[in-house]
């Protein structure tokens, strides 16, 4: 609504209307979050639990040296997808059980943060870089490390990709049950075969490769994707994966308990999998809670500009417009199948209206993956027919 000046005038002024639906702009939901070690690293570049931004940059990644999980991690990111990742170098302990607490990491008495803490100041030191897909290579198959991963995740808006322990398959599955969250990607059982930087053949983390999969879906189509399906350039894997297409198989054990696999498909290696961890139905597919935090902080941004402005009808109906632009916009890029934002006037009372608290509704459906396509085979005598029509 336009506010006319109760100043004095004499003459002719112009005044603007503020008032309208204004465009979204879309959060970048396409950052990764990594934190792990680097012991070759260079230390100027990467200062120890510092967020240090490499954006495509795979000159930048070499400069993490040799050794360590980072490298090895930034590796599979890359072979599938150049992106913006933060990295948080952590100091490699004597032991495994050290370094774990490094990853995990804590604020310290001076307020400064290490390790996965460390990423909550990621957006302010890496100038508006928000991790979003989260990880920690070599260390997410530890039941403590997927914990602090969630808690960071749950902060951030973002989403946690683990490895599974690389036993058995009762041990990845127990794994996966820990984590009852839609934020958490199904585990990746199996570890791939790689060359590292130095030439020699090691194994990598499923996990890594599951966060370039999730990137490369997003670049090259839209959020929607799935990271499932995404073939990986890898020697093998440390498991031997048993898969047979429409058949009882490991694989599909695997998927059905919220573990995922990395399979051998007629000679062709891919990731398999395409689950969250959550035992909420509509948020089986981990696709589900990406489309969520990206539809709703989108939302968020845009109508930041709109706090403190007084609360008119103009004022709702502006809001609405906005809304359902964005959301018609997500329509046809084919993100979500449909939505509408809405005022509900039974939350919007007049005491909640008299505490300035304007409150806005909005719904969307998702299209989920084509997990399971079936195929019916049927016998018809009839078509014997066709014999003799020739």
């Amino acid at each position: 609504m336009v506010t006319i000046p109760q100043t004095f005038n004499h003459g002719v002024r112009r005044v603007d209307d503020p008032s309208g639906a204004r465009p979204v702009r879309a959060v970048n939901v396409s950052v990764i979050g990594l934190v792990g070690t680097a012991p070759d690293a260079d230390a100027t570049l990467f200062p120890l639990n510092t967020p240090v931004a490499i954006e495509a940059d795979e000159t930048l990644s070499a400069a993490l040296g040799e050794t360590g999980t980072l490298p090895l991690a930034m590796d599979a990111i890359y072979s599938l997808a150049l992106c913006a990742v933060v990295v948080i170098r952590v100091a490699e302990g004597t032991t495994d059980d050290e370094t774990e607490n490094n990853i995990i990491g804590k604020v310290l008495p001076d307020g400064t943060r290490t390790g996965l803490q460390a990423m909550l100041s990621a957006r302010s030191i890496t100038g508006g870089l928000a991790p979003r897909a989260l990880g920690a290579p070599g260390f997410s198959d530890r039941l403590a490390v997927g914990q602090a991963l969630l808690t960071l995740a749950d902060r951030l808006a973002g989403w946690v990709f683990l490895d599974a322990p690389d036993t058995t398959n009762a041990a990845a599955k127990t794994h996966a049950a820990s984590f009852a969250s839609a934020r958490v990607y199904n585990p990746v059982f199996g570890r791939p075969l790689v060359r590292d930087r130095a030439g020699a053949k090691v194994y990598s983390y499923g996990s890594a490769f599951a966060l370039g999969a999730l990137i490369k879906r997003h670049f090259e189509q839209n959020i929607a994707w799935s990271p499932s399906n995404t073939p990986l350039s890898i020697l093998g894997l440390s498991q031997h994966i048993d898969y047979v297409p429409g058949r009882p198989c490991e694989a599909n054990s695997l998927n059905e308990a919220h573990v995922g696999t990395i399979i051998n498909d007629e000679g062709v290696w891919r990731l398999w999998g395409n689950h969250s961890c959550s035992d909420d139905e509509n948020r089986r597919f981990i696709t589900t809670q990406v489309i969520d935090d990206f539809i709703g902080d989108s939302l968020l941004r845009a109508y930041k500009t709109r706090v403190d402005q007084p609360i008119t009808p103009t004022f709702f109906d502006d809001l609405i417009e906005t809304g359902n632009q964005f959301l018609s916009d997500m329509i046809r890029q084919g993100v979500i199948l449909g939505g509408e934002c809405w005022v509900d006037g039974d939350l919007n009372s007049w005491s909640n209206l008299r505490k300035g608290q304007a409150i806005l509704r909005y719904k969307w459906v998702d299209p989920v993956p084509a997990e399971d396509i079936v195929v019916v085979s049927q016998i018809d005598p009839t078509l014997y027919t066709a014999i003799f029509s020739q």
